[in-house]
């Protein structure tokens, strides 16, 4: 989702901004800012290096996808957390579209085929 509210350029970071939990953990927001959690956060920039290498990105995560990412972190705050978004904090409002939880075998192939899109485009 944060590659299709990305502009053209930044879209393949888009995608990828959160690659590095293929190879880590997918740790909650809240918890990831928290003081504890401070190696991870180490870890999780050495491995999104490496993959922004593989993949000819820059290393530093563009303004844009930062937004949207934020953006979209209280849209799923607001539509998928039973907290109503406690714990979820950001400045930003969420989109006005409303989200539904995908099932990891639909989002895979989302993932895959949003790949292959941007990667053809790069040709």
């Amino acid at each position: 989702m944060v590659s299709l509210m990305c502009p053209i350029e930044d879209q393949l970071w888009g995608l990828l901004h959160d690659a590095s939990e293929a190879y880590l953990i997918d740790v909650p927001s809240p918890l990831k800012k928290a003081d504890q959690f401070k190696g991870y956060r180490a870890a999780e920039k050495q491995v999104l290096a490496v993959i922004c290498d593989k993949f000819g990105l820059s290393r530093e995560e563009p303004p844009s996808v930062k937004l949207v990412d934020k953006k979209m972190l209280a849209t799923e705050a607001r539509d998928l957390t039973m907290t109503e978004g406690r714990g979820w904090a950001t400045k930003e409002e969420p989109y006005d579209f409303h989200l539904k939880a995908w099932n990891p075998d639909y989002a895979r192939v989302k993932f895959i085929s949003r790949l292959h899109e941007l990667m053809l485009r790069r040709g």
